[in-house]
């Protein structure tokens, strides 16, 4: 007798929001886009923006490389890094499907904030690969946002990336997860309480038992960064940095 035929899983039928989810990338061919800055209105505006106006900026960047933040997009432009390995607790899985999440995040990035962010999927899982190639990439970016990878590796490329590369590097999985986690104790103990929530974080206790323990040291990390900048808000009445006049925030 031949073996049983396992029937294939199928998806249940898409709801009218998740129709209407993709009906609309659909429509637009994803969320984001690049566009100029400069309308090209006629050929001297076009003489300026290509040759020979662009030699000159090729001149001073060779000159001085960190000119391209001024003269280039690199200043205000993020490339968010994944594998997507991440994507909702899965592990395997085509990394194309983690295009239209790091989309997502270039809208938010955009919307609220004014930072161009452009995804980047990657076709590997190796760290030390992403590594390089986070680090190849350094020279184009003004940051590096990394998303959806799996842990223990995420913190591990978090860690070399940030010791390699000259640009901020910011882990979403474990940078955003410290400061959910340090926003939730600073509510909910108060600022008065900040030096007992240290010397306990110090002692080892744990508050938030965090299913992945690159996620619990990250979370440690940025706590008591995060609590010391508390306690001097609470001493001085001005803040951290700003006038106590610009930190009124009205009625």
């Amino acid at each position: 007798m031949p073996p049983a035929i396992e029937p294939v899983a199928t998806r249940a039928p898409l709801t009218e929001l998740e129709q209407e989810g993709l009906d609309y990338r659909r429509r637009y061919q994803g969320l984001i886009g690049i566009g100029s800055k400069v309308p090209i209105r006629d050929r001297a505006i076009l003489s300026l923006v290509s040759t020979p106006g662009v030699a000159e900026a090729c001149l001073a960047i060779n000159e001085d490389p960190l000119a391209s933040f001024d003269l280039t997009c690199r200043g205000n432009t993020v490339a968010i890094l994944t594998d997507g390995s991440d994507i909702f607790g899965r592990e395997s899985g085509p990394p194309e499907a983690a295009i239209p999440l790091e989309e997502a995040k270039s809208v938010i990035f955009k919307t609220f904030a004014g930072v161009d962010a452009f995804p980047l999927s990657l076709a590997t899982s190796d760290p030390d690969r992403i590594v390089e190639t986070g680090l190849a990439l350094s020279s184009t970016f003004g940051a590096i946002c990394l998303d959806d990878i799996s842990a223990p590796r995420a913190f591990t490329i978090a860690d070399n990336l940030e010791n390699g590369a000259d640009i901020p590097v910011f882990s979403n999985q474990h940078h955003g997860t410290a400061i959910l986690v340090l926003g939730g104790l600073a509510n909910y103990w108060g600022v008065a309480f900040g030096a007992i929530i240290m010397w306990t974080i110090l002692e080892g206790t744990r508050f938030v038992d965090l299913p992945i323990s690159a996620e619990r040291e990250a979370a440690v990390r940025f706590m008591i960064v995060g609590l010391v900048l508390i306690l001097l808000m609470a001493f001085r009445p001005q803040g951290v940095f700003g006038k106590k006049e610009e930190m009124v925030l009205g009625d």
